[in-house]
């Protein structure tokens, strides 16, 4: 509970309080190897790790741990070698099926890889992360119609993931079907963030309302019946719903993130960030974290958000949204020098793909004085998204900056301004920040 709620290095201390008082214990070994692996601390994690090797040779958290490790170095076939090693179990964690599909595609074992993550895709509809890993893999693998089976519905939100409508944007195109590629890949390239909006649930209320109604308790149940409430605009009994799972679940932070989710959706904010706050006693996941802020924000409260989001990195240095989040937040201040840092950390950790986030990286680099590497991140991101408006305004002002090329820097702003004027949620984007 601390680690969830406090941090990895909070949670350490803890660890080694316990394990003074009984230390071959594997379930504190294992805890403590997986905080110190998260804190950064990989060398001692390893030691942990072969100590519980040492007492079970073939203990499941141990050989997971390591290989993480080996995954983190690039080190992929050890790492498959290390995740074969662990006794099959039907009850097999979330966390140790996530690595399997991810370590199953790096190897280039596409249809093992599909076959791994839907199974976790269908335990977690709600995880983003595992969906859109489930989509790659089944492109990967060919699978267009199971890929279309399970992501059509979800691309036509006007939330979906710009890298979900490029992957069945270009399986369109594959198949030669350039009628139905055409409109994925343009809103691809010209999607602009969206407001926060309910988690997408295929599933009816009228189908997911008698399964709540028989177990109300059940977090699963709650949150299914919840989402699809409020995808059909039914706070009301959305709100019912998440009322009476907190009844029954007092202090727990799914129900308490549940109703304030309900509330965040009805305009009451400062309701909602109580009901998180309370809830981030208990578990503080980093969407969590991103729902706080858009409570802040729609309360005005700027300086909150940014206390809150600086504690949480604090706590939770490996989090790529709260670093998203930092940088942001000390862009629109003009402390460009910590924008730099944070989005320079997250394009070395593996984020040198993300359109948006090499665009910003441009920003900070030519706001920090650094032109040629703002034109080198404005290039990168313009060379994977050639047609996205605002690579192209990034690439404009880099080359601008630079003094190189000012013809094609006035080509690409009025290819960014011409996308803008069809596309408005842009315009704003576009303009220039000081």
């Amino acid at each position: 509970m601390v680690r969830d709620a406090q941090g990895y290095a909070a949670a350490i201390a803890l660890y080694q309080r316990a394990l003074r008082i009984s230390g071959n214990d594997l379930g504190l070994l294992g805890g403590y190897a997986g905080v110190l692996g998260e804190a950064g601390r990989t060398k001692e994690m390893l030691a942990v790790t072969r100590h519980m090797l040492d007492l079970a040779p073939r203990n499941p958290r141990a050989l997971y741990l390591q290989a993480v490790l080996a995954a983190r170095a690039g080190q992929i076939d050890l790492a498959r070698s290390l995740l074969d090693r662990i006794p099959h179990r039907p009850d097999a964690p979330a966390s140790e099926m996530l690595l399997q599909g991810l370590l199953e595609l790096e190897a280039g074992n596409t249809n093992l890889a599909a076959d791994e993550l839907a199974v976790l895709a269908d335990h977690q509809p709600a995880n983003q992360r595992v969906q859109l890993l489930l989509a790659r893999a089944l492109y990967a693998a060919g699978d267009y119609n199971q890929l279309f089976t399970r992501f059509a519905s979800l691309a036509q939100r006007t939330d979906a993931s710009p890298y979900l409508l490029t992957l069945l944007g270009r399986a369109y195109e594959d198949q030669g079907n350039r009628v139905a590629a055409a409109p994925l890949l343009d809103r691809a390239t010209t999607v602009a963030p969206p407001a926060i909006q309910p988690i997408f649930e295929p599933d009816s209320p009228g189908t997911l309302g008698p399964r709540f109604a028989a177990d109300p308790a059940s977090a699963g149940q709650a949150a299914l019946y919840v989402r699809s409430l409020l995808n059909v605009q039914n706070q009301t009994a959305a709100a019912q719903a998440a009322n009476r799972f907190l009844q029954l679940r007092p202090g727990s932070g799914e129900a308490l993130a549940l109703l304030g989710d309900v509330e965040l959706v009805s305009g009451r904010a400062g309701d909602a960030l109580a009901h998180y706050q309370r809830a981030a006693q208990v578990r503080f996941p980093d969407l969590l974290l991103l729902r706080m802020c858009e409570a802040y924000d729609r309360l005005g409260q700027v300086r909150a958000a940014e206390t809150v989001v600086g504690e949480y990195l604090a706590a939770f240095p490996h989090s790529h949204l709260a670093a998203r989040l930092a940088a942001r937040q000390a862009e629109l201040r003009g402390d460009w020098r910590t924008s730099l840092l944070l989005l320079a950390n997250l394009r070395s950790r593996g984020d040198n793909r993300d359109v948006r986030l090499l665009t910003d990286l441009s920003q900070a680099q030519q706001r920090s004085g650094d032109t040629p590497a703002a034109l080198a991140s404005a290039l990168r991101a313009w060379n994977l998204q050639p047609s996205n408006p605002i690579a192209a305004e990034a690439l404009g002002r880099a080359l601008n900056a630079a003094g190189k090329n000012t013809a094609g820097a006035g080509q690409l702003f009025e290819q960014a301004r011409r996308m803008s004027l069809e596309n408005p949620s842009l315009q704003a984007m576009l303009a220039p920040r000081h």
